[in-house]
């Protein structure tokens, strides 16, 4: 399996799957996230949503590169196991994302108005 380097911001539209694929980005989905506020939610979501295990399997899948079979060896648990930890991470991620993303929008209405 070949390891990958992927920003955090695009690990989010990521969905780990058991063949380890690359991810396709979804473009045109809905508006780019960027900016300081997405920033700061990504950090957030992953100090504070996270359990101690699932930010440990971020941080090694996505700042290691490391492959799910890796992490398992290192962690002591099995692949499928990494792979339902980062999926978990995922979602309670994203939602984090999106109240963000939402926020942003108020803002952006307001200042328009």
């Amino acid at each position: 399996m070949r390891n990958k380097s992927l920003r955090l911001e695009e690990s989010m539209s990521f969905d780990p799957s058991p063949e380890d694929s690359i991810p396709e980005l979804q473009a045109g989905s809905r508006r780019p996230r960027s900016g300081k506020l997405m920033r700061a939610a990504l950090s957030v979501a992953i100090s504070r949503e996270l359990t101690p295990r699932q930010r440990e399997c971020v941080e090694l899948y996505f700042t290691e590169r490391m492959t799910m079979e890796e992490i398992g060896r290192k962690l002591g648990i099995g692949k499928s196991t990494v792979y339902k930890h980062l999926k978990t991470a995922k979602a309670r991620i994203r939602r984090v994302l999106d109240y963000a993303e939402a926020f942003q929008a108020a803002m952006d209405e307001e200042i328009d108005e």
